[in-house]
C-alpha cells in the first residue's frame, strides 16, 4: 500500500470496529453469533483468568466481547466468500483455517491481539487523564439503552441478557467498561497521532522524497500475448509477439490513437486505458511511466514475461491542486436487506428526504452540520472532512467535488457504488500535496509511537480457559 493510501486510514478504525461490532451482536438474535450454546452455560471457567493483559486478569466473558465481534466482524465483511471458508452449521474447531490451524484458532488469535491493543492503549489514555467526549458518553447510553431494550423483547433485563450472551462476570457495568474502553483506545490513539506537528519544511523535504508516492499518472497500455496466462512461451511466440507489439507502436507514432491500433486485435492482445494510475513498485513500465522527463505522446515498447507491451503516457498529476473542505450526509447501502438495485434506490430516497429537510430548516452551513451528524450517527461515518483530496472518493463523486466551477455552499445529491452522499461544499483548503505528505509523517509517527507501546505490552493467553471461548 503506497504512503498515500496509508494516510487515509483513520487512527484507531480497528478498535472503532470492535466497539461497533460488539454493539451491533449483542442486540441482534444468536443467529449470527458463533456460541453452539449460551455463553453462560459452562461456568466452571468463570473464575479463571482467559488472558492476563500487562498483569490484569481477564475472565471469558470478557474475552467473549472480543471474541464475538471479531466473528461477527469477519463474517459481514466476507459474507459472498463465507460459505467457501467454512461450515457456519458445524463447530469451528473442526474445521482447518491453514497449516493444521483451525478456524477457532483463527479467531482466538484475532481477538487476542484486539483485546490486547485496546486494552493497553485504554491504560494510556486513563495515565493522561484522556477522557470520553460527551458525543462518545452518549453513544454509549444509546447503546446500552438498545440492550435494555433487546433484552426486555426476550423476557430478561439487561445483566441477565448480557451473562446470557457473553458468560458469567458479564453485567451492564462491565460491558459499559467495555465499551468506554473501545472508545477510549480510539480517541487517544487519535489525539497521540495528532499531536505529531512536522514542520512545514519537512513535509515538503518528504513530498519531494516520495514524490511518486503522491502522483498518479494518466496512460494508455496495449499488451501484445505470447501465450496465454501461466504458461511459458516459446521463442518464437515471443517473437511474433514483439512483431505485433512493434506494428502498433509504428502507427502510434504515425499519429494513429493507440485505442484506434489496437482494434481488430482482440484475439492476439488486450487495450487498458488508466485515468489515475499509481506507482507499482517493480513493473516492467513503472519507472518510465513515472519519470519526470515524460510528455504527453510519449510511447514505450517494453518485454514481459509471456508478452510485450506498448506504453503511452499522456499526464501527471502530482498532487498540487487544493484539497476541498466539505460536510457529508452518507446513505449506505445494506446488501443484506436486498439487492444492491433495491438498496441504491433507498439510499437515492434518503438522500434526497435529507435534502428537502435540510432545505426546511433554512437551507446554511450550520443546519447541514447538525442534521450530518445526525446521519453519521446512524451509519458510523464522518460528517465532516476538514481537507479532503481526490483519494477519498472517485467518479462522480471527484467530478463534481474537484470542479473548478465549485463554490462555497454548493449542494448536490451524488451517486456512489456503495450509497448516495448528500455533499455541502465549505470551500479549499492547503495543497493536497501538503495534506497528504503531512498525514504520513503522522502516520508514520504513530505508527512508531504505537509498535514501542505494544512492545513494552505483555499478554499472557491461558489456552485451557480460551479453549472455551464463545460458548465452546
Amino acid at each position: 500500500m503506497s504512503k498515500k493510501r496509508n494516510y487515509l486510514r483513520k487512527a484507531g478504525s480497528v478498535w472503532t470496529a470492535v466497539f461497533l461490532l460488539a454493539c451491533s451482536v449483542c442486540v441482534h438474535t444468536s443467529a449470527n453469533a458463533v456460541e453452539t450454546e449460551s455463553a453462560a452455560e459452562d461456568g466452571a471457567w468463570t473464575d479463571e483468568a482467559a488472558v492476563t493483559i500487562n498483569g490484569t486478569d481477564y475472565d471469558l466473558a470478557h474475552f467473549n466481547y472480543y471474541f464475538q465481534s471479531w466473528y461477527d466482524s469477519f463474517s459481514g465483511e466476507n459474507a459472498a466468500m463465507l460459505p467457501y471458508m467454512f461450515d457456519q452449521s458445524r463447530s469451528l474447531k473442526e474445521q482447518e483455517y491453514e497449516d493444521g490451524r483451525t478456524w477457532f484458532d483463527y479467531f482466538i488469535d484475532e481477538a487476542s491481539v484486539s483485546m490486547q491493543q485496546i486494552v493497553t492503549l485504554a491504560e494510556e489514555a486513563k495515565k493522561a487523564d484522556y477522557k470520553l467526549d460527551k458525543e462518545a458518553e452518549e453513544e454509549i447510553g444509546r447503546v446500552l439503552e438498545a440492550v435494555s431494550g433487546f433484552a426486555g423483547t426476550l423476557g430478561m433485563d439487561a445483566d441477565s441478557y448480557l451473562e446470557y450472551f457473553y458468560g458469567e462476570g458479564m453485567d451492564t457495568e462491565e460491558f459499559t467498561g467495555c465499551l468506554a474502553d473501545a472508545r477510549l483506545a480510539e480517541g487517544y490513539s487519535g489525539q497521540v497521532r495528532d499531536s505529531f506537528r512536522p514542520e512545514d519544511e519537512r513535509i515538503r523535504e518528504y513530498y519531494e522524497d516520495h514524490i511518486r508516492d503522491f502522483t498518479t499518472v494518466k496512460y494508455e497500455r496495449f499488451f501484445a500475448r505470447a501465450c496465454a496466462m501461466g504458461e511459458e512461451p516459446a521463442p518464437e511466440e515471443m517473437d511474433e509477439a514483439k512483431a505485433l507489439a512493434e506494428e502498433v507502436l509504428e502507427k502510434v507514432q504515425s499519429g494513429v490513437s493507440l485505442k484506434e491500433a489496437s482494434q481488430g486485435l482482440e484475439d492476439k492482445g488486450t487495450y487498458h486505458s488508466f485515468n489515475s494510475a499509481d506507482y507499482i513498485d517493480g513493473s516492467v513500465y513503472g519507472d518510465w511511466l513515472f519519470d519526470a522527463s515524460r510528455s504527453d505522446g510519449d510511447c514505450f515498447l517494453t518485454e514481459e514475461a509471456n508478452g510485450w507491451y506498448v506504453m503511452v503516457f499522456h499526464s501527471r498529476d502530482e498532487a498540487d491542486y487544493p484539497a476541498v473542505s466539505i460536510l457529508d450526509a452518507f446513505f449506505p447501502v445494506d446488501e443484506t436487506k436486498g439487492t444492491v438495485d433495491e438498496q441504491l434506490e433507498a439510499s437515492c430516497l434518503e438522500a434526497e428526504a435529507f435534502e428537502k429537510e435540510w432545505e426546511e430548516k433554512g437551507a446554511d452551513l450550520d443546519a447541514f452540520r447538525l442534521l450530518a451528524r445526525s446521519v453519521a450517527e446512524k451509519s458510523g461515518t464522518a460528517a465532516e472532512y476538514a481537507a479532503l483530496t481526490k483519494e477519498m472518493f472517485s467518479g462522480s463523486v471527484n467530478k463534481w467535488l474537484f470542479d473548478p466551477q465549485r463554490k462555497s455552499g454548493d449542494v448536490s445529491v451524488l451517486y456512489a457504488p456503495d450509497g448516495f452522499h448528500v455533499m455541502y461544499y465549505a470551500g479549499e483548503a492547503q495543497p493536497a500535496w501538503k495534506v497528504m505528505a503531512e498525514e504520513a509523517l503522522k502516520a508514520e509517527a504513530y505508527s512508531e509511537w504505537f509498535d514501542a507501546l505494544m512492545e513494552s505490552s505483555v499478554l499472557v493467553r491461558h489456552d485451557d480457559v480460551l479453549e472455551h471461548a464463545g460458548g465452546y
